[in-house]
């Protein structure tokens, strides 16, 4: 599994057998202590970070927004927001200290709201209402930041996937998907 310490392994051992260096480094994104390290530790390794990818992400739990819990709601902006943020912050200094940097922020489309017809049932895309509302908060912290970083060397992009398959399901799902939107 990629998420297990045997797959970051795994990984490791890929990229090296294939004339890489690889590390890895482990936190729990959702958790502002374990993460407020994590750029230095990963610095560690090869030296400062010049490109930046935040795609982890989260759902901690499917419901509209009428009927989330403010626990529910803080752990998905902690890891889908704050978690990118802190992460940001940490990589800048050297990125501006060396006049280059790359960072990408992965969001989703669920950023923006869908409109009727849906595709898939209505109550998964309001379940998904709160996951779209922090991504579509990044989406405008990146903005902000492309504008406050303009002409220093670093860029800020965001790239919104438009369908990610997870499981068997949601691959053919998306295959559909894409076979009827040209």
């Amino acid at each position: 599994s990629p998420r297990s310490v045997d797959g970051l392994r795994e990984t490791v051992a890929l990229i090296e057998k294939a004339g890489g260096r690889a590390a890895w480094v482990e936190a729990d994104l959702g958790n502002d202590a374990e993460r407020a390290t994590l750029v230095a530790r990963a610095a560690g390794h090869f030296g400062a970070i010049d490109i930046l990818v935040n795609n982890a992400a989260g759902i901690s739990r499917y419901a509209p927004a009428s009927q989330i819990d403010l626990a529910a709601r803080r752990a998905m902006f902690e890891l889908n927001f704050h978690a990118p943020l802190d992460l940001i912050q940490q990589a800048l200094p050297s990125m501006r200290a060396q006049q280059w940097g790359r960072i990408l922020n992965i969001s989703s489309e669920m950023a923006q709201q869908p409109q009727p017809p849906f595709e898939g049932p209505a109550k998964m895309i309001h379940a998904l209402t709160l996951y779209g509302a922090s991504k579509s908060a990044l989406e405008r912290a990146s903005l902000g930041l492309a504008a406050e970083l303009d002409g220093s060397g670093v860029h800020v992009n965001v790239l919104s996937p438009y369908k990610i398959a997870v499981t068997e399901g949601a691959l053919e799902i998306a295959k559909k998907m894409v076979a009827t939107h040209p």
